[in-house]
């Protein structure tokens, strides 16, 4: 075994047995490159990589490859998931450098850490049109020993591009409602109107976009938008991206009908979609929505929670050795098992087929179908829906006989907390006690185990805590504790949120650029303490941390936080606009701002009034406001709360902005009449 066998990553020990003299990223192996004068090769992956699994058995696993790796380099081997600071700073040179990235990332270092040459999946050989990885080697390790003056003469241009990578044009500018409305027509734009998405194959679901196009509905009223995510959730649903027996979504599709996904499964992935599809069934009122979001958050409690209440990273896409095998039907297969009604019920519904539609095999749809068990279709018997309930069931279990993929049962303090504000709301909105009891662990399970005074690790495994938290941890944890609070009223979590927040302007905040760094100034073992501002597959820490500032400015009367959010969003006004798919997050912060939320401070004569009052007004989506509520006779520490009775039971409710109150009301129902006013006023 190598060093690997001391790491508590399941990436890295699944390399442990590697002939390969893996080191992980640290000083040990950084002293190894200066004393012996050799290169760093870095490989960077995850757990549930496809093709960092193809690499691995075809090089790292064979002795003849592996004897000149250890001969000509100091090998180094990261999670990325554990490490995404590192995975960030060189992706980005080799972008810079070849123009694209991906996963397996192989990068060559000197032992000063600067990058000078890189790609991403090696064949062994020559193949693919690809060099192949032993040509490789051989070629870099000799540029570097004859070539070292050169590659350190170039060391100041290169840590110059890496760090514009992450920067843009400045230019201060105040958001118009046309800004917004030339973000819509650039997103536009892009949408497959036939198979729902954007752009096409590969074709990733597009949650961040979702939720600003819900959003710009809400307040424009414009059809189209909501057209968008209507077709685009639907389609996801329908296809083979969502796993039709087990819930969840895999991670994206190779072809652009969402029919053939790439078959791990991702925490972040299932906790933005699951919270998407809650917002859509807000909107809607259509329960089809509501019933993927469940089936995706029961998937998370029945294969992805630990014992202690954290959600596990993600489920590898390989089992056996196979891509997808776990997932995959044979249609004489299901004969074994089903009646012969249900048999002819599973392959109309599933479009199964002998051929199959995926290598002999059938990867299992519903296109037209899955609204029926959703319900959407009201003319479906209700003895129908039974039965193919029954039907799923019995396919989930003889699933289960087989060997399971993978599992990566770290605990991400960033992908946690996104998962936690999605069962958040889903409790908010169903008032189910297994959504309430999964947001309230895994909360006390995360401020318990990863927060420890003034700092917030990143990562969790075996019982310990580790590697001091990036941005995204801290601003994530902190809007989802927003969340919790509205949907509990327990005010501790806002007072928890504020703590993460001030640590964030303490530890990230540069008041130079008026922005957040993606480190602390303690992470010594990088060449440049980065920035990330793209909204990606989940959104950057920089545009979470903004909107967890506005909704804390809010309900904690704090206008230095509200100052932050404003100077940071304004700063990033001209790429914003100009580049909404890559900012969508941050759109949707600006969009908040713009609008300026609703206070709504809801007074209950009890707590069976607040949490039935609280469950009414879940049920819709109000996304421009930042709700708070209370017993009468308690006190408060919240801002919209103080100075507020109840001046009629069971509830009064107030509607105010900029902390100016329009009058009472008294019920859900006419608060939803003054919003709508507002929202009116507004548009005119």
């Amino acid at each position: 075994m190598n060093r690997l066998q001391f790491e508590s990553s399941p990436y890295l020990l699944q390399h442990k047995d590697n002939p390969v003299d893996w080191y992980p990223w640290g000083e040990e192996a950084f002293r190894k490159a200066r004393e012996e004068n050799k290169p760093i090769l870095l490989s960077i992956g995850y757990s549930s990589c496809h093709w960092c699994h193809v690499m691995a058995h075809e090089s790292f696993e064979n002795p003849q490859i592996a004897e000149i790796m250890n001969d000509l380099f100091v090998n180094i081997k990261v999670d990325r998931e554990e490490r995404p600071d590192v995975d960030s700073l060189y992706m980005n040179f080799v972008q810079l450098t070849t123009g694209s990235g991906g996963w397996p990332l192989t990068v060559f270092l000197t032992p000063e850490l600067l990058p000078f040459y890189g790609g991403t999946y090696f064949p062994p050989e020559d193949r693919y049109g690809k060099a192949g990885f032993v040509k490789i080697l051989f070629s870099v390790s000799d540029a570097y020993n004859k070539r070292l003056g050169d590659i350190n003469s170039q060391k100041q241009e290169i840590i110059n591009s890496m760090s514009s990578a992450t920067e843009f044009p400045r230019r201060s500018g105040s958001f118009i409602i046309s800004d917004f409305n030339k973000s819509f027509s650039s997103i536009l734009r892009n949408y497959d109107e036939e198979n729902g998405g954007f752009g096409n194959a590969p074709k990733f679901p597009s949650a961040l976009l979702h939720m600003f196009l819900l959003r710009y509905y809400v307040q424009t009223g414009n059809k189209p938008a909501l057209e968008i995510v209507e077709n685009s959730l639907t389609k996801m649903a329908e296809g083979g991206i969502f796993d039709q027996i087990g819930g969840g979504f895999h991670r994206y599709s190779t072809d652009n009908r969402w029919l053939v996904p790439h078959f791990e499964k991702m925490l972040y992935d299932n906790a933005l979609l699951a919270r998407v599809y809650l917002e859509t069934y807000q909107l809607t009122n259509d329960k089809f929505y509501l019933t993927v979001a469940e089936n995706t958050l029961n998937y998370i409690l029945q294969e992805m929670t630990s014992d202690e209440g954290g959600f596990y990273s993600a489920q590898d896409a390989d089992s056996e050795g196979v891509e997808g095998k776990f997932f995959l039907w044979d249609k004489e297969e299901l004969k074994s098992f089903l009646t012969e009604e249900e048999f002819d019920s599973a392959v109309n519904y599933f479009h199964i087929t002998v051929k199959g539609n995926f290598e002999g095999k059938n990867i299992l749809t519903a296109k037209n179908s899955i609204d029926e068990i959703a319900g959407k279709r009201v003319n479906v018997p209700e003895t129908k829906r039974r039965e193919l309930s029954a039907i799923k069931k019995k396919m989930y279990k003889e699933r289960e006989k087989r060997i399971h993929p993978a599992l990566d049962n770290k605990i991400l303090t960033n992908w946690n907390a996104l998962m936690l504000y999605s069962f958040a709301l889903a409790y908010g909105i169903t008032s189910r006690e297994r959504y309430y009891n999964a947001a309230i662990t895994n909360a006390e399970f995360l401020w318990n185990k990863c927060f420890n005074a003034e700092t917030l690790m990143h990562s969790y495994k075996d019982g310990k805590a580790k590697i001091e938290g990036y941005l995204d941890d801290y601003a994530f944890l902190a809007e989802a504790f927003i969340m919790l609070y509205e949907v509990t009223s327990d005010e501790k979590w806002i007072l928890r949120s504020d703590k993460l927040m001030s640590l964030v302007i303490d530890k990230f905040y540069s008041k130079e650029t008026n922005d957040f760094y993606f480190t602390t100034e303690n992470q010594k073992d990088l060449i440049i303490r980065n920035k990330e501002f793209y909204d990606n597959v989940i959104p950057s820490g920089n545009s979470s941390a903004v909107m967890a500032l506005l909704k804390l400015s809010v309900l904690l009367n704090k206008q230095d936080y509200y100052n932050i959010a404003e100077k940071d969003i304004n700063y990033l006004h001209d790429v914003l606009i100009k580049y909404p798919e890559s900012f969508s997050y941050l759109l949707t912060s600006a969009y908040y701002n713009f609008i300026k939320p609703d206070e709504v401070a809801l007074i209950a004569d009890s707590d069976l009034t607040l949490k039935s009052m609280r469950k009414e007004y879940f049920k819709n989506f109000l996304p421009f406001s930042v709700f708070s509520s209370k017993v009468a006779e308690r006190s408060s520490e919240i801002e919209p709360l103080k100075g507020k009775t109840l001046v009629k039971s069971p509830c009064t409710i107030y509607l105010c902005r900029n902390y100016a109150c329009q009058m009472p009301v008294f019920s859900i129902h006419e608060l939803l009449s003054q919003i709508r006013q507002n929202s009116r006023a507004l548009k005119t």
